[in-house]
């Protein structure tokens, strides 16, 4: 009996063993710093395990006390005042959940990620990364919203095709970039670079300036039917007087001829006047105010002067006055003839306006090149 009892205990300390106070189990070395080492290739450690309420039930249980909780499937300890987990699915003391390829924290406190600076006392997180950091996304995955860092640079963008909308007290979009940089302030669709829906207020200045503008002194800010505005200037005025080369002008008669007016007015507002062919081109659209008086030598007893516009290259007549001479029988002849138009034209921002006249009848006469004769004029009374 005694041999079977010395057999049994050389067979069970044949695997253990005794480096002072390390116990080795399948290794005969085990490490200087632990006090048990168990080594093995195909078996593991197998520690107590019991259910949730089980493990409640134990008295005064010592700090670092491990067992696996079954009900929980995970491995708890004690840390001398509560049951923690050492790791486990989607128990509600584990700080770490894993999820697919994801992990979630539960933590009530702070996380700091990849940095080693301290939370300060305003309880900030601090994830530090280049390019996407953090992300929020819809349950569906349809929508994505967070942060982009890179060198210099910092954004909050979507991370989908999406608009990004802005909001306070969890109400209703305020204000919104959409996916075309569009931006709307009180309207969620937005049909320009900005578009806001309510009153403004610009406490200071405003420029504008930019594609199809040319902002200059003393011009105005000009819409169309649609609302688009453009700088148009205020002040467009010109006046020629004289004829060409202040020489007197011979044509033919019965047939319309253009009055080429002196080439140097004496103003020109707004640079529309061309004396080289003697034509006005309007530079805004509106309402504009011309007045012409042209002078005949002599002996020229009828005759018309007419304003003329041409508009996406088709003529017409703006304005035209008839002339009757009056014969003196104390000198036998028609007297010196003269005659004026003054009249209001709506003209769009390019068209084209000069002045004709005509003879009826007879007579080897043209208009008088006097410079206080003849002169063309024009302004701009307001824009349309």
């Amino acid at each position: 009996m005694k041999k079977i009892f010395t057999a049994s205990l050389i067979i069970m300390f044949s695997n253990i063993a005794l480096a002072q106070s390390n116990v080795g189990i399948g290794t005969s070395s085990p490490h200087t710093s632990a006090a048990l080492e168990i080594s093995s290739t195909n078996k593991g450690l197998l520690i107590p395990r019991m259910t949730t309420a089980q493990r409640s039930a134990i008295v005064s249980p010592a700090a670092g006390l491990m067992l696996y909780d079954t009900d929980a499937n995970s491995f708890y300890f004690f840390d001398g005042s509560n049951w923690s987990t050492v790791s486990g699915n989607n128990n509600a003391n584990s700080l770490w959940l894993p999820a697919g390829n994801d992990i979630s924290n539960n933590n009530t406190g702070n996380v700091v990620i990849n940095t080693n600076f301290s939370i300060g006392a305003s309880g900030t997180a601090t994830l530090k990364t280049n390019n996407i950091g953090f992300t929020q996304q819809s349950t569906d995955g349809t929508s994505k919203v967070g942060f982009y860092t890179m060198s210099n640079a910092a954004y909050v963008q979507t991370h989908s095709n999406t608009p990004l909308s802005f909001s306070t007290y969890n109400g209703s979009t305020q204000m919104i970039l959409l996916t075309n940089g569009n931006v709307g302030i009180g309207t969620s669709t937005p049909a320009a670079r900005l578009q806001v829906q309510g009153t403004t207020i610009l406490d200071g200045g405003l420029r504008i300036s930019g594609a199809n503008t040319t902002p200059g002194d003393g011009k105005i800010l000009a819409s169309d039917a649609s609302g688009n505005v453009q700088w148009q200037s205020s002040r467009i005025a010109f006046k020629t007087t004289g004829l060409m080369g202040n020489t007197n002008l011979d044509f033919d008669n019965n047939i319309w001829t253009k009055v080429l007016f002196n080439q140097l007015p004496l103003y020109n507002y707004g640079l529309g006047y061309a004396g080289i062919n003697g034509e006005f081109t309007a530079p805004v659209k509106g309402l504009y105010h011309f007045d012409v008086r042209v002078e005949m030598e002599a002996e020229q007893p009828d005759f018309y002067i007419r304003i003329m516009q041409k508009r996406n290259g088709s003529s017409s007549e703006a304005a035209v006055n008839h002339n009757k001479g009056y014969y003196s029988s104390n000198q036998s002849i028609y007297l010196l003839n003269n005659t004026l138009i003054a009249s209001d034209i709506s003209l769009e921002a390019g068209d084209i306006v000069w002045v004709e006249v005509y003879k009826v009848g007879y007579g080897a006469y043209g208009l008088n090149g006097s410079v206080r004769g003849n002169w063309f004029s024009g302004h701009l009374i307001f824009a349309l």
